[in-house]
């Protein structure tokens, strides 16, 4: 306990990086299920 997840430790390079990270994933699964239920 007490380790950084992943081993990610948080600076906000990481962090700025993690959450563009996330948006691109946000953004593709939008897309995919949009695409799919024909949003």
């Amino acid at each position: 306990m007490g380790r950084p997840a992943f081993g990610i430790t948080r600076t906000p390079q990481t962090t700025r990086a993690a959450l563009a990270g996330w948006q691109e994933v946000a953004a593709q699964v939008l897309l995919g299920a949009g695409a799919r239920w024909g949003g």
